[in-house]
């Protein structure tokens, strides 16, 4: 009997992580996310990039009014700009009209 439910729990154990996987995948997909890309200097660039929580809140059903767009930014992390400080309730940016 302790046998079996060792094996159970193994099992269940290996079903939860492949629901997290899972789970990881469908939001990555949903979010358009990629792989970064880090070059052989170190340099990481993240093209188009927005915080996922704002692109999330900004999620509509189809055929309701637009809001207003997450503006999305190019940010470089290079040997001499290696730390990147988000802060303020207001962090995803504005877009001036």
């Amino acid at each position: 009997m302790r046998d079996a439910r060792d094996d159970i729990a193994g099992t269940v154990e290996a079903l939860a992580d492949l629901d997290v996987i899972l789970g990881k995948a469908r939001l990555a997909d949903r979010w358009g996310a990629t792989e970064p890309q880090i070059d052989p200097h170190g340099i990481l660039c993240l093209r188009a990039a927005a915080h996922p929580l704002l692109v999330e809140s900004r999620r509509r059903p189809a055929g309701e009014i637009p809001r207003e767009d997450v503006v999305p930014i190019d940010v470089p992390l290079t040997s001499t700009a290696r730390v990147l400080v988000i802060t303020g309730p207001n962090a995803g940016g504005r877009r001036s009209h």
